[in-house]
């Protein structure tokens, strides 16, 4: 599959960009970027995961396509399952019950 879309979500009053592709209903596969970066670095590789996975690649708060936080609210680090540090696997893509 070579289908990329190019999409944004509202997670905590930011607008957060994501590239997704691959089936709905295939097993899920979050592409997180480092610093500092973004989605783009993963261009090459989602259209190769796709076939196999549905993959979600947002851009972090504050980098690529996504909005900046304000200063006094920008977190650094991402020291763990905390939505207020990023989008949360759940907000964009396939609703997942485990």
């Amino acid at each position: 599959m070579d289908d990329v879309a190019y999409r944004t979500a509202r997670v905590a009053g930011l607008t957060v960009f994501y590239r997704e592709a691959g089936a709905a209903d295939a097993p899920a596969l979050v592409l997180l970027h480092g610093f500092p970066s973004a989605s783009h670095q993963f261009r090459e590789l989602i259209p190769l995961l796709a076939d196999r996975f549905h993959i979600v690649a947002p851009d972090l708060p504050g980098f690529g396509k996504s909005d900046m936080p304000p200063r006094s609210d920008f977190i650094a680090s991402v020291p763990g399952p905390d939505p207020s540090t990023g989008p949360p696997a759940g907000a964009v893509g396939p609703a997942r019950s485990g």
